[in-house]
């Protein structure tokens, strides 16, 4: 298993929370821990998970979800959301 962090701006909208969590689990990941906070009209979600996969595969399908802003992996490699 392959364990990273991963950070997530994402808009304030109906079910996004769980959007993200459900595309970590059907993507084969695990959650290892959550830190959730909210900032002004965007929450910023730290995740600690578990997989086979690299992280570059989870952050490709995070980035698909409409209100996700951004994705940041542990290694500070921002993967910003092209419009």
């Amino acid at each position: 298993m392959i364990n990273f962090t991963i950070y997530i701006e994402a808009k304030i909208q109906d079910a996004i929370v769980e959007r993200i969590l459900r595309t970590v689990r059907h993507r084969g990941y695990q959650l290892r821990g959550m830190e959730l906070a909210v900032h002004g009209a965007a929450y910023s979600m730290t995740l600690t998970l578990a997989g086979t996969r690299g992280e570059p595969y989870l952050v490709k399908q995070l980035e698909k979800l409409v209100d996700v802003e951004s994705v940041t992996s542990q290694s500070e490699v921002k993967y910003a959301k092209t419009a």
